[in-house]
């Protein structure tokens, strides 16, 4: 679903440990030329999200990055993620959106 926003160039999703949750999710994002990694950003990327994803399928964390590992088929090897998923507050441009999510999963209208 995030793949579809016009500012994603490439997006993998990873789950990362929480000590609340025990695993959240994190959006790892490489923007396409002319969009800055901004909270605001983060925050469109997760009401995109919202609007189309079940609750626990939206992103905890979204971390930009200049581009992502892929293997020569251009497939995300996401097993190189892990910098992200071991501490993904201590990498630049990472957004926590787990207040957010909570917010979303008290609002969301239910089916």
């Amino acid at each position: 679903m995030l793949a579809l926003h016009e500012a994603i160039a490439q997006v993998a999703v990873i789950a990362v440990a929480d000590a609340i949750r025990e695993e959240e999710v994190l959006a790892a994002v490489a923007l396409k030329p002319g969009h800055a990694p901004t909270g605001e950003l983060a925050e469109a990327l997760f009401e995109h999200c919202r609007m189309r994803l079940a609750y626990y399928k939206l992103p905890g964390y979204v971390a930009f990055v200049e581009r992502l590992p892929t293997t020569s088929t251009q497939k995300v090897r996401k097993h190189d993620l892990g910098v992200l998923a071991g501490d993904p507050l201590a990498q630049p441009h990472c957004f926590d959106l787990r207040p957010r999510k909570q917010a979303a999963r008290a609002t969301k209208p239910r089916h």
